[in-house]
């Protein structure tokens, strides 16, 4: 094989590389981020009660999401069941985990 080609060949290695950790990375991220629905006050009590358990990775803006309800989306550390049956065992009812 020819200088020519060995570039071209290492060119394409690198690119599905790249594209390989790229998707990994979205996927790890999507599997830690859990959306909360709630009243808005119930919501602020959760992401600060996950806060205070050192859960907390970062948050969005909580938003409207119907009459009354309002919802927010979590990064959250460490394993996303352990988080989801922590916040159902303490909020219950108040809030729902999707």
């Amino acid at each position: 094989m020819n200088k020519i080609t060995k570039d071209i060949l290492n060119e394409i290695i690198l690119e599905e590389i790249n594209n390989i950790c790229d998707y990994k990375k979205a996927m790890l991220n999507e599997a830690k981020t859990l959306t909360l629905f709630g009243y808005e006050n119930d919501l602020l009590q959760t992401v600060h009660w996950i806060k205070l358990n050192k859960l907390l990775k970062s948050t969005g803006k909580i938003s409207k999401h119907d009459e009354g309800v309002h919802k927010v989306i979590v990064r959250i550390k460490g394993k996303k069941e352990i988080a989801k049956d922590l916040i159902n065992a303490k909020f219950g009812s108040f809030i729902k985990i999707k």
